[in-house]
């Protein structure tokens, strides 16, 4: 018996969606939902090309010390604003994950996709934490 036999109808709807032939499958947000293969025999497709609503970290080139960048979703036609710079997302759309990008001002960053850890360390928080002194 298969890991998909064995889990239930709930939890493999949550995870592949209402079916395949829903409209509800064409989801707005990043297709990277699984990469790899799962335990029932098939491969998922799996791109390093970085597409529309993929979320990006651009790590400096030249200087590791400098502070890892988290960009919103990519949309074509936007901009990431920087310190006295920016790069537009044309530029991001369609490259591979730890490619380079040039700024306006020809500073180059690479391409990373952000770990669990790095999103949620380098999210702006919505609410300030309670601490009782």
């Amino acid at each position: 018996m298969s890991i998909l036999q064995r889990l239930p109808s709930n939890t493999l709807r949550r995870y592949l969606g209402p079916s395949v032939c829903s409209a509800c499958s064409c989801r707005s947000y990043s297709k990277k939902i699984f990469q790899g293969t799962l335990s029932a025999g098939f491969a998922l497709p799996s791109s390093n090309d970085l597409a529309e609503n993929d979320i990006v970290l651009l790590k400096h080139k030249t200087n590791p010390a400098a502070v890892l960048v988290l960009t919103h979703c990519l949309h074509a036609g936007n901009k990431i604003e920087l310190v006295r710079d920016s790069i537009f997302h044309d530029a991001i759309l369609g490259k591979g994950v730890r490619d380079l990008v040039s700024t306006r001002k020809r500073v180059s960053y690479r391409l990373l996709e952000p770990t669990l850890a790095e999103y949620t360390d380098l999210s702006p928080r919505i609410v300030t934490p309670v601490s009782y002194v």
